[in-house]
């Protein structure tokens, strides 16, 4: 099992594959509380723009590498990650999808420790209008 989260997502970042180490980053147990959800979703509404402008990022160069991010919790709390994610192609080229590789940068930066909490809605937390590179 990889230490590391990983998520495959399609490409309007809806997640479609989580591993066993991005359960538990999320605090849950259940696929279901992630399978099917916006990639967007999951990031602190703070970093969304920044997260949208890195997307771009990967569509124009094919990855991004060590950006930190603030995730939200099933239980609606933040935690800082470091995420790398990359882009996924057919075999003409096109792209179909993304993959993130997320960690906790540890506690090196006493800024980037500090937890958050938000008020989750019904669907755990607020939406991002619009898929990406669409």
């Amino acid at each position: 099992m990889s230490a590391d989260s990983i998520v495959l997502a399609d490409r309007e970042a809806k997640i479609l594959e989580v591993n066993e180490a991005t359960l538990k980053m999320y605090g849950t147990d259940d696929q279901g509380d992630l399978i099917g959800k916006s990639t967007f979703d999951l990031i602190a509404p703070e970093d969304r723009e920044k997260t949208v402008a890195g997307m771009g990022e990967v569509l124009e160069k094919g990855y991004i590498k060590s950006r930190e991010y603030h995730i939200i919790t099933k239980d609606c709390s933040t935690i800082p990650v470091e995420m790398s994610v990359a882009l996924i192609k057919d075999a003409e080229g096109k792209p179909i999808g993304f993959v993130g590789i997320s960690r906790d940068p540890g506690p090196a930066d006493p800024t980037s420790s500090q937890r958050g909490r938000y008020l989750c809605g019904a669907q755990g937390s607020s939406a991002l209008a619009g898929p990406v590179g669409a």
